[in-house]
């Protein structure tokens, strides 16, 4: 079925903010003014107010009550430590249970993402790294569905944790994904021979290392760039 004119141009908005947002076109704290949004944009409010409430659930905007909406602070090294405390405990258990009840539904659908990221070659620019991200993202998710809990993969979705990570990658010179398709076919092929522990020590190897080196990059800011792998 084809989308309305109105869902086009809603996703339009919404498209244009988030990459602002993503690249640091829009700087953190920014306070956001709908009709001067929509005049920059040529549209009426409407859509821009739709696609400002769908930026607020995926927390990279804020709304206060009479003031507005503004732009969320970026990360710190406490809160993105805090973030991937809590995704490990929900993706190394999803793995766990993954190994044990994946139907080949959910293995084809981790290797349609993997193979869709393995021919990719993205960038920091949010452009060139919107279509990797969904596929990351979309990897993720289809590992936490095969856990066979609804609630689980609920709850990682509210988490918008790649929207909220992928923020802090525009700060590195380079994006290296080679480590990245490494660690997760690792977790796929663990989830194949139905290996629990090694399912869960592949995603927290994973996750360690991302965090590690984010990390990185928040403890030295405006120092020389590095790649991220």
């Amino acid at each position: 079925m084809a989308r309305s004119e109105r869902t086009v141009l809603v996703d339009g908005v919404y498209d244009a903010l988030k990459e602002r947002i993503m690249d640091r076109a829009t700087a953190p704290g920014t306070r956001l003014s709908i009709e001067g949004i929509a005049a920059d944009l040529g549209v009426s409010a409407t859509p821009v107010r739709e696609a400002l409430a769908r930026l607020a659930a995926e927390r990279l905007v804020a709304f206060v009550a009479f003031k507005g909406y503004t732009t969320r602070p970026l990360l710190n090294q406490r809160q993105l430590a805090d973030l991937l405390d809590v995704r490990r405990l929900i993706e190394t258990e999803a793995a766990r249970l993954a190994a044990q009840r994946a139907i080949l539904a959910d293995l084809r659908a981790m290797e349609r993402e993997l193979a869709a990221m393995d021919v990719l070659a993205p960038t920091p620019r949010y452009r060139d790294f919107r279509t990797y991200l969904q596929h990351d993202q979309r990897f993720h998710e289809a590992l936490v569905s095969a856990a066979g809990n609804p609630v689980l993969l609920e709850t990682f979705q509210g988490l918008h944790t790649h929207t909220q990570l992928a923020r802090l990658v525009h700060d590195v010179g380079a994006f290296d994904d080679s480590e990245n398709a490494v660690e997760h076919h690792a977790i796929a092929q663990a989830v194949r021979d139905r290996d629990p522990d090694r399912a869960a020590e592949a995603v927290r190897v994973h996750l360690d290392r991302y965090e590690a080196q984010l990390g990185e990059q928040l403890d030295c800011p405006g120092a020389d760039k590095r790649s991220i792998r």
